[in-house]
C-alpha cells in the first residue's frame, strides 16, 4: 500500500512540474522565445530562463507581451494549466 501511495504522489509532482516550466522555442539563431504563461511565473522568471539560455552572456529583450491587466483575466488565477494569464518574452543573446 505504501509503495503504490509512494508511486502515485511520484507521478503527481513529475506532472506539476512539468506544467510549471516554462515553453522554449528558438526562432532563429541566438533569438529565443520564453513562454511564462500562468499565476506562478512572472517576469523574473522569464529573465532567469533567458540567462539560463544565454550562459554567462547578456542578452537584450526584443518583445514582450502579456494579457495582464485585461477585463478577461481574473486576477486570481494562479494556476498554470489552463490559466489566462500570459506573458511572452522573446530575447536575443548578445
Amino acid at each position: 500500500m505504501f509503495n503504490r501511495t509512494a508511486a502515485i504522489i511520484l507521478v503527481v509532482m513529475v506532472i506539476s512540474a512539468c506544467a510549471s516550466a516554462a515553453k522554449i522555442r528558438e526562432l532563429e539563431e541566438g533569438v529565443w522565445q520564453i513562454d511564462c504563461s500562468g499565476g506562478y511565473h512572472n517576469w523574473s522568471g522569464c529573465h532567469d530562463f533567458a540567462k539560463r539560455i544565454c550562459g554567462k552572456e547578456n542578452f537584450e529583450i526584443v518583445s514582450r507581451v502579456t494579457n495582464e491587466g485585461g477585463s478577461n483575466v481574473g486576477s486570481n488565477d494562479w494556476s498554470t494549466a489552463g490559466s489566462v494569464v500570459t506573458r511572452t518574452m522573446v530575447v536575443r543573446c548578445l
